[in-house]
């Protein structure tokens, strides 16, 4: 096991005992790891690459994420090691046999009771067919972000009432309608139409 990186990450778990495991999945499946800036457009990225010196596995997770989420995308990340390792190129990223390694992880972690009790449905419930990204299960978004302290009072654009006016990246919008997980919103400036996701956090310009 490498100890090494047992210590690194223990700050961004909840207990020695999840840093030792996440330790562990580094000894069997290697690869390079760094914690990045936010990112907008995801929580965590895997990469891989081959040259003259052999192949090359990087993962990255946000700085940000609560220690819950952390742990969850760090998972999904080491499927695709381990998708790769197993299958290479030829299937795609989130397909049947990346879900599968990923279900196991999961319930894994879920048989160790690495995660909340609070949590427990809803990702034994997201490992049954995982998605591409955690954002694109808006009830286990909710939960993980309950736990982040700067998002415990977010109001979500799914919250928000039809023809509502709210705030987003400091622009006005009119919630028009809701299509499966995002919502087809009116730019109230220049009047064009946008589709943004559902647990995008906003601000409602309503009277409650």
């Amino acid at each position: 096991m490498n100890n090494r990186f047992a210590e690194f990450i223990k700050r961004y778990v909840s207990s020695d005992k999840i840093a030792q495991w996440c330790a562990s999945l580094e000894s069997k499946h290697p690869f390079s790891f760094k914690i990045t800036r936010q990112r907008n457009t995801k929580l965590g990225d895997y990469r891989y690459h081959k040259d003259i010196r052999g192949e090359h596995h990087q993962i990255s997770i946000n700085y940000n994420l609560n220690k819950h989420q952390f742990l969850f995308t760090f998972l999904h990340e080491v499927a695709h090691r381990v998708c790769m390792e197993r299958y290479g190129q030829k299937v795609k990223p989130h397909g049947e046999e990346w879900k599968r390694i990923f279900f196991v992880f999961l319930q894994d972690a879920l048989a160790q009771n690495f995660f909340p009790e609070t949590l427990v449905e809803a990702i034994a419930a997201h490992a049954q067919n995982p998605k591409a990204s955690c954002a694109a299960d808006q009830r286990l978004y909710k939960l993980f972000s309950s736990f982040d302290t700067k998002t415990n009072n977010a109001t979500y654009l799914s919250d928000i009432k039809l023809n509502s006016l709210f705030l987003f990246n400091n622009k006005c919008f009119r919630k028009l309608e809701m299509r499966r997980s995002r919502a087809l919103c009116l730019n109230t400036h220049n009047q064009r139409k946008y589709l943004i996701s559902g647990i995008a956090e906003v601000s409602s310009l309503e009277d409650e």
